[in-house]
């Protein structure tokens, strides 16, 4: 007890007798932040089943839609409803491929074993790359890291692209029991021009401007008027 005593009084005191305040002690400020917080918890996390090597840096800077990143990263972590995860959590389904009626569905069936998504593979021209890749995989998250290796930065995206079509094409079987057509599936997964020419700037336009005088024949409003900025998108469907 003396000793506890003594370790105490002889504690430094601040001179600036601050008032005592609570600090986040994993952020160089002090502060919280989700950022801080996940390092936190992602070196705390115990159970590796849920750890996913690769560099997945790479996944988030591919030159496809962010909904595709997206479900890439879903896909990689296995946590895409497919048959085999709904029975994991205990989901009474039956366990075959809604689309070709005869695999047991898991992510590898889906997006490589399945018929349908093989001859989207080979309709794409991208089967030698793509068998290739699973011939040396064991899973695919282990093909998908493979996938993303790939210098050519196009063909990446298009692996990607197709896998998330497939996967579309998967639910519209499953909820609206519309069988795909692969050739078409192709078309619309490798139709990218769309969305990277919304991304660059039109004539006449900066994109390092304001999003209210993003375009340079935007001129300043009379004094009294009113500016009212409006969103639109037009789509075939």
């Amino acid at each position: 007890m003396e000793a506890d005593i003594k370790d105490v009084t002889n504690i430094p005191l601040s001179p600036s007798m601050q008032s005592d305040r609570i600090v986040w002690h994993f952020s160089d400020d002090g502060h919280y932040s989700v950022k801080t917080a996940y390092k936190l918890a992602s070196s705390l996390t115990l159970d590796e089943t849920h750890k996913v090597d690769g560099n997945w840096r790479v996944l988030w800077r591919m030159d496809v839609p962010p909904k595709v990143r997206h479900f890439l990263w879903r896909a990689a972590r296995n946590n895409l409803p497919t048959k085999e995860n709904l029975l994991s959590r205990g989901l009474t389904v039956g366990g075959e491929c809604p689309i070709c009626r005869s695999g047991y569905e898991n992510t590898w069936h889906i997006f490589f074993a399945c018929p349908f998504a093989e001859t989207c593979w080979r309709t794409s021209n991208l089967f030698p790359h793509v068998d290739s890749i699973t011939a040396r995989s064991d899973s695919f998250t282990q093909a998908l890291t493979r996938v993303l290796d790939d210098k050519n930065v196009n063909r990446k995206a298009n692996v990607g692209m197709i896998l998330w079509q497939i996967w579309r094409d998967r639910n519209t079987v499953v909820w609206k029991e519309v069988f795909p057509n692969p050739a078409k599936s192709v078309d619309s997964a490798l139709g990218r021009s769309d969305w990277l020419s919304a991304r660059q700037p039109t004539e006449g336009c900066s994109s390092s401007s304001s999003p209210t005088a993003r375009c340079l024949g935007w001129h300043t409003l009379p004094t009294g008027s009113i500016l009212c900025s409006v969103d639109a998108a037009f789509f075939e469907d």
